[in-house]
């Protein structure tokens, strides 16, 4: 398997949901590897994105596939949800809710561990 296409940053106005915890809505960040297996022990992600060489430790999160398919840690859940709004120091703020603290636009991702394919749930 190989990759199909550059890794891209979210435009601006999109983001990652850090805030959302129910329905393990986080899982995909908080199961993230601290160190990734092939990467010498180093934390600072093995790839760059555009001019950045290396992305510093604490600004990605990524899942392993294994060469079957499958989640290198495929029992451990893998959800998140990509918004529209804007993160600062770990706290989503929406930039339209349906009342609440529910986001009106979002994109709920699931992979599934056993075999690496996705669910997506929208509103």
């Amino acid at each position: 398997m190989e990759q199909t296409g550059e890794w891209e940053f979210l435009p601006d106005g999109i983001t990652l949901d850090v805030s959302a915890s129910s329905d393990n809505l986080n899982t995909f960040v908080a199961n993230s590897p601290e160190v990734f297996p092939f990467n010498q022990g180093r934390k600072e992600a093995p790839v760059g994105i555009g001019e950045y060489k290396a992305l510093p430790a604490g600004t990605y999160a990524a899942r392993i596939f294994l060469p079957t398919g499958s989640l290198k840690n495929p029992s451990a859940p893998a959800k998140m949800q990509i918004v529209e709004g804007s993160t600062t120091d770990g706290k989503t703020a929406y930039a339209v809710t349906t009342g609440g603290e529910v986001p009106a636009n979002y994109y709920r991702v699931t992979l599934l561990g056993a075999t690496g394919g996705t669910k997506v749930e929208r509103p």
